[in-house]
């Protein structure tokens, strides 16, 4: 029936004997006439006199009363119990995953590897710039201010040494 999400939600309390003498008529008035409702109803019934058959663990009264308390707000807030589920990734998404996990790969290979290029640029850049300012000394042409001249002169002597 329509209505048996309104109902289902009450039969703990029906069976436990908790509802408002309105309401429990009400459900039982459905239970009569809905099958799939009075099957839950006799699961819960049947849970609720096992548990009483069993023998509680020793735990204070202060526990149980603080489980009772959340065991009620959780059964009357409407929601439905927490169940854990595994989780799983959808089968028809797979290929977006895997496109994505990819992307992820090249982008964690790829951005030291920029880092390195631009590095390297300026290096060579700065190479050029030296390379550029020897030869306009040679040729007599002084573009560098004194402090940059000395660097000039020192990396000259550096290259003649090499060069024995």
């Amino acid at each position: 029936m329509i209505g048996c999400w309104f109902f289902r939600k009450k039969l703990p309390a029906f069976v436990s004997k908790e509802l408002l003498p309105g309401e429990e008529e009400k459900v039982r008035r459905h239970i009569e006439k809905c099958a799939g409702c009075r099957q839950e109803a006799a699961e819960y019934e049947k849970i609720i006199r096992a548990a009483g058959e069993e023998e509680k663990p020793f735990l204070s009264e202060v526990f149980w009363r603080k489980f009772d308390e959340r065991l009620d707000m959780r059964i009357n807030s409407g929601r439905d119990p927490v169940i854990p589920v595994r989780f799983s990734f959808a089968p028809s998404l797979r290929p977006a995953y895997a496109a994505v996990i990819a992307v992820l790969i090249l982008l964690a290979l790829l951005l030291p590897l920029r880092s390195r290029m631009e590095r390297y640029v300026e290096n060579r850049q700065e190479e050029e710039l030296i390379t550029s300012a020897l030869i306009l000394d040679k040729a007599g042409i002084s573009v560098l201010n004194h402090s940059e001249d000395a660097y000039i002169d020192e990396l000259m002597l550096l290259d003649e040494f090499d060069s024995v």
